[in-house]
């Protein structure tokens, strides 16, 4: 009995100590001293996210915090059609933060394992790590939540439930805005044809010189915030080609290895230019990844769009050579070309921010 009374008190010393042990294992954030609940918001850079604007919006959206140069600390999806802002309950301290919007657009397997599956079982690994993942191709496109990223390193968490930047004096406004990319371009096209002849005889849109990947964000790990704009992966600078047939409803096939695409029997989907009788307008918002490489100026490796007509096919580059043929994430290129069969198409390229302020109203933004 006595001896059992020893124990007790004894228990009753070390029991603390065991319980915040176990509780640093679990969800540990370091030494951190003060309790703090920081606020988010997501926030697309260049464009609100208007959910009723389908380059805005963001389904799912991913926290993960690293302990300053150190191993991961908090990893969590939220659901932001439930709650945007959203709260986080973190130690006071410094870390580094990324985000990642609408990962489930990326259904490819990487070894047997999806993008969220990668991402789920990231503990153990460190904030360089994540430099090293990427969205596939496949997951921009028009049906899809465009992917986004951010990633801020040397966060200071305040025990005032704010959050200051690296380099920064000064607290962020709470909520805190968390800014992300997109990782991908959007595309406004316009083919016009010359003839209702070529309209009737326009079949189909093939776009090629697609990458296949595009990186989180830059390799180099510097900077507060990095943002990347993508890859271009000199392996295979061809595959996907992606095939937009005129009307059809499958606008997203993916044909790997096919040197030509042509199709026929398809709707015709010109419309009269009322500002130009006798002139033919087919408009198309394209989403696709972004794409750089280097040197700028290599219209070798530019994403390619071919159109068919009467058979025979006619195509042009996204960019010029003056600005270069890399089609930086995050913004938008309307491209007017003129359609003649044989012919280069001569796109006018315009290239902004993705911003909506600069919106256009439909047909640009039908599927």
């Amino acid at each position: 009995m006595n001896k059992v009374k020893c124990i007790l008190p004894l228990l009753s010393l070390l029991l603390p100590g065991l319980l915040s042990s176990c509780l640093k294992d679990s969800g540990s954030f370091g030494d951190e001293t003060e309790e703090a609940q920081i606020v988010l918001s997501a926030l697309t850079r260049g464009g609100t996210d208007d959910p009723d604007d389908p380059d805005g919006r963001i389904g799912n959206f991913r926290v993960m915090i690293f302990r300053a140069g150190g191993a991961l600390a908090y990893n969590h999806t939220f659901d932001l059609s439930a709650e945007n802002p959203f709260t986080i309950t973190i130690m006071t301290g410094v870390y580094d933060f990324a985000f990642v919007g609408n990962e489930d657009s990326d259904t490819e397997l990487r070894s047997g394992k999806t993008l969220t599956q990668i991402l789920d079982g990231f503990g153990g690994r460190t904030i360089d790590d994540i430099y090293g993942i990427h969205f596939s191709s496949s997951a921009f496109r028009n049906d899809l939540m465009i992917p986004r990223t951010g990633i801020y390193r040397g966060v200071t968490v305040n025990a005032d439930n704010t959050v200051t930047l690296a380099g920064k004096s000064t607290a962020e406004p709470n909520p805190w805005s968390a800014g992300v990319e997109r990782l991908g371009i959007r595309v406004d096209l316009t083919l016009r044809a010359v003839s209702q002849t070529d309209a009737l005889n326009f079949s189909a849109l093939k776009i090629t010189h697609i990458p296949d990947k595009v990186w989180f964000f830059a390799a180099d790990g510097s900077g507060t915030p990095v943002y990347n704009d993508g890859s271009y992966e000199s392996a295979s600078p061809v595959p996907p080609y992606r095939t937009f047939a005129a009307d059809s409803g499958d606008e997203y096939e993916v044909v790997s290895g096919v040197e030509y695409f042509t199709a026929a029997g398809y709707p015709v989907s010109f419309e009269e230019d009322s500002a130009n009788p006798g002139t033919y307008l087919w408009h198309k918002r394209l989403i696709l990844p972004s794409s750089t490489f280097t040197p700028a100026a290599d219209e070798s490796k530019a994403i390619v769009f071919q159109a068919v007509v009467n058979g025979r096919p006619c195509q042009g580059t996204l960019g010029t050579g003056l600005l270069g043929y890399n089609a930086s994430r995050n913004h938008r290129y309307r491209l007017t070309g003129e359609l003649k069969a044989d012919q280069p198409i001569a796109f006018t390229v315009d290239v902004t921010n993705w911003s909506a302020d600069n919106r256009i109203p439909l047909p640009w933004l039908a599927p």
